[in-house]
């Protein structure tokens, strides 16, 4: 795990390395074993590709980048969990390596087989290629989202970099603050598709390669991989967890390779204690177990994780957290955002990574479970109704949302809150109205017409959770959280094979927004039922801050608050602004 950055500008340009230098002391917490960088002429262009490395395969000087192997330089923020098996197929094809790392094999992979290989890789990355025989720049980031990648088109620059504060850092100007990112953040607690909190600068998308030509700068963006594969829930096989069981124990085996200790993150709730059960007892694994304990409200939880580590027989660390530190760690975690993080959860998920030992560098998470299985509630309750006729009015719904959606955003705003009582629509309906409004995508709002069926809304369910829930808000957490303290998390659910397994299964046969299957094999590994059941960490905690004056955002013209969500969103964005823009407050 690492922090990126590169970028092509006219020759001559002033301060290129110290513009890096800043850019490097931003991101020092991303990769604080080695920091290099290599500077390339080409053609009217000065091109710098920049890296810090936080070691976890193959911890020898070898493996530090940029790396360079005949005419093309790469640097590389992530894992390649499978690139054994690649190494393997790359050897038998006359290939010789170097290192023994997962780099390089990436890299080859690069130069034999262009951008397809990303493919076909089982990982998590956010990279930048220099293929100096081509002229051309790639990036690409990783199917799932896991790891982040900023870039700007600008005036005849082009720059990216693993955090949105390097960025404007290595490129040298100030940037504003972006009103449409602002109020999306305000109202859904993320960002918007594509956008970041700065103008002008933009998010590469999972699964997205973008691909800079050095000799016109004309650069374009490809969708390489769809989120299934297709026909999608329309197979006669039945959802069986053993099948599940035996691919999620290659995942996580796969997640445990690394040259330095391996952790968990154990909240005592199900996805994460069935990692923990897997790898003790399908791969002998004793993980180092980490649980934060916040107040009287997560005793339940914290008695759970105990019960878990003492069955399975791992050590156990409690980090205890008291309420009337809520308001700290928050002022504290906002240096750690580069962009504003609405989850109220990620002060505490701060605290409890800064307390894993310094040697354990990588920890295991539960992360993506409840996408795989559509298990939050209010997914729950939307696919109880999938493929349940409506009346002819209730059609009307997602119709007249088609046409509103096309429109300016505050007509957007406006529908999403009166739909519910103007028109007669099921709650299935209700959630494709309210996608639609959210994203600005009037076909998402015709997928929620009764025409449609189950198997087609379910899978629309699964894109919008994939792609806004987890790659746009959860992840983000994960991996500020982690890297801050120089910590490579790892999540065994982000798995495509895993997820093309229950893609796969008749729609029927599945558990349908909850973990039944799960739970039952989790509590015959563990002998026991611990009464399993989603709650979240710091449920509702933004009742917490329900005291604190609200920040003055005025110059933004942001909408007020109607909600604890949205009161604790305006919080955190004024302080961010404070902290990180404090001129752009007036």
């Amino acid at each position: 795990m690492c922090g990126i950055a590169g970028i092509v500008e006219p020759r001559g340009r002033a301060g290129l390395e110290g513009r890096w230098e800043a850019a490097a002391a931003r991101m020092s917490h991303r990769g604080p074993d080695a920091t290099h960088y290599l500077i390339r002429e080409i053609g009217p262009n000065q091109i710098l590709l920049g890296h810090l490395r936080l070691a976890i395969v193959d911890l020898t000087p070898g493996s530090d980048q940029p790396m360079v192997r005949d005419r093309t330089d790469m640097v590389f923020n992530g894992e390649i969990y499978d690139f054994r098996h690649w190494r393997t197929k790359l050897e038998t094809q006359g290939q010789v390596f170097e290192t023994t790392g997962d780099s390089e094999v990436l890299l080859n992979a690069f130069r034999r087989q262009g951008s397809d290989c990303f493919q076909n890789f089982d990982g998590m990355w956010g990279l930048a290629i220099l293929d100096r025989g081509r002229n051309r720049l790639t990036l690409s980031r990783d199917f799932f989202g896991e790891k982040p990648i900023y870039y700007l088109n600008d005036e005849g620059r082009f720059a990216f970099a693993s955090d949105a504060i390097a960025l404007c850092r290595l490129d040298g100007t100030a940037r504003a603050l972006d009103p449409a990112f602002l109020r999306h953040f305000i109202l859904s607690g993320y960002a918007p598709p594509g956008c970041s909190v700065f103008e002008g600068i933009k998010r590469l998308e999972p699964r997205q390669t973008l691909t800079l030509d050095l000799d016109t700068m004309a650069l374009s963006v490809d969708d390489q991989t769809p989120l299934f594969h297709a026909p999608v829930f329309s197979a006669d096989a039945p959802f069986s967890m053993d099948q599940f069981h035996a691919l999620f124990v290659k995942a996580l085996e796969t997640r445990l390779l690394a040259d330095v200790p391996v952790g968990l993150m154990l909240s005592g709730g199900i996805d994460s204690s069935y990692v923990a059960a897997v790898a003790r007892q399908d791969l002998d694994k004793r993980l180092h177990c980490l649980t934060v304990r916040y107040g009287q409200g997560s005793d339940v939880e914290t008695d759970r994780a105990r019960h878990v580590t003492e069955t399975l027989g791992l050590p156990h660390h409690i980090v205890e957290v008291a309420e009337a530190e809520f308001e700290t760690l928050v002022e504290d975690a906002i240096p750690s955002m580069d962009e504003p993080i609405s989850d109220v959860a990620y002060p505490l998920l701060l605290r409890v990574v800064g307390a894993t030992p310094q040697e354990t560098r990588v920890l295991l998470t539960g992360d993506g479970a409840d996408e795989l299985f559509l298990s939050y509630a209010g997914y729950r309750k939307y696919l109880q109704h999938l493929g349940q006729p409506s009346g002819g009015m209730g059609r009307l719904g997602p119709l007249v949302a088609g046409t509103v959606c096309r429109g300016p955003e505050l007509l957007r705003r406006i529908w999403r809150r009166a739909a519910p009582s103007l028109l007669p629509m099921s709650a299935a309906e209700m959630l494709f109205v309210d996608i639609a409004l959210e994203s600005g995508d009037w076909k998402r709002a015709r997928l929620g017409d009764p025409g449609y069926n189950a198997e087609e809304q379910a899978t629309l369910l699964y894109e919008h959770a994939y792609t806004n829930s987890l790659a746009e808000y959860l992840l983000v957490k994960s991996d500020r959280a982690s890297m801050w303290h120089s910590k490579e998390f790892r999540t065994p659910y982000l798995n495509r094979t895993l997820l093309n397994y229950v893609g796969s299964c008749s729609f029927e046969s599945l558990p349908r927004g909850r973990k039944t299957p799960l739970v039952a094999r989790l509590n015959q590994m563990l002998g026991q039922d611990l009464g399993f059941s989603k709650r979240g960490m710091f449920a509702q905690g933004e009742r917490t801050f329900n005291h604190l004056a609200l920040p003055n955002l005025s110059p933004f013209d942001l909408p007020r608050p109607r909600s604890m969500q949205e009161r604790y969103r305006h919080l955190v964005l004024g302080r961010w602004i404070e902290h990180h823009c404090p001129g752009q407050l007036g």
